[in-house]
């Protein structure tokens, strides 16, 4: 019984965490790799725990997004920017899935790639000039530009939401749209490595336990809830803020990393 406690404990501490970091450019990865090591959370399928975090997020931001979804079925023409937002990633992802996973291991990869996504940060915040503040606006190769820049997001520590915001903002979209225009790409892209990862699982026989479906199951749900919040609310700081805030974070937060890994 104190096993099951402290194990739901842990769990419920990764979904929160997920949550927030899903949808702010701070790395969600980076800190679920961190998080796993610190409090000792290991599952004999960890990797699909993370996935179904994920995947919990995913369905929030489609949620929150519902309206937008609609109006992308309707608007052939922004399908398209979104098809071509996600193509490189999809393809990308393919050819190297394996060896990016082998990644999340490495602190030091980590820390340096939370260093290097906050000097883009600061970059972007400083010399972007905004143009457009309209979905119907993004250009084709603005989403394709996004999509390409998404493939860093397979470093661990880059954080797949702050690429695509930086690569938006510096095709001249405002932080708002660009940010709204990332969480667009996120729906497909996660739902579908989600479903990639669970008919590999699958297919090489390997099933959960009863026990594991309902920690993946709650664990997900709370991953979505603070994930629907989180996106709310960031899209509002963005607008008055910036990503200054979220660059000497992550700064912070790379430099420890880097600290604890020589030590």
């Amino acid at each position: 019984m104190h096993f099951m406690f402290i194990l739901y404990f842990k769990a419920i501490i990764l979904a929160i965490v997920q949550g927030v970091t899903e949808v702010l450019p701070i790395s969600s990865s980076a800190h679920l790799a961190v998080l796993h090591e610190t409090l000792d959370f290991q599952l004999d399928n960890n990797l699909l725990f993370d996935i179904a975090l994920h995947v919990g997020t995913a369905l929030a931001l489609a949620f929150l997004f519902l309206p937008k979804l609609r109006k992308l079925w309707q608007d052939k023409a922004l399908w398209l920017k979104v098809v071509l937002g996600i193509i490189p990633a999809v393809f990308v992802g393919f050819l190297i899935e394996d060896y990016a996973e082998k990644l999340n291991d490495n602190l030091w990869v980590i820390g340096i790639a939370l260093i290097a996504g906050a000097l883009l940060f600061l970059g972007v915040e400083k010399y972007a000039r905004p143009r457009s503040d309209d979905l119907s606006k993004i250009g084709k190769m603005d989403a394709f530009v996004v999509g390409c820049l998404q493939i860093l997001s397979f470093i661990p520590g880059i954080s797949r939401s702050g690429i695509t915001i930086v690569a938006g903002m510096s095709r001249g979209l405002s932080r708002r749209l660009a940010a709204e225009f990332s969480f667009l790409l996120a729906i497909p892209l996660i739902l579908g490595m989600g479903l990639k990862k669970s008919l590999d699982y699958w297919q090489g026989n390997l099933f959960l336990k009863n026990g594991d479906v309902y920690l993946f199951g709650i664990s997900a749900l709370l991953a979505g809830v603070v994930a629907y919040f989180s996106a709310k609310y960031l899209l509002k700081f963005l607008e008055k803020y910036g990503l200054q805030f979220f660059a000497w974070y992550r700064i912070l937060l790379g430099g420890t990393i880097i600290l604890l890994s020589l030590l």
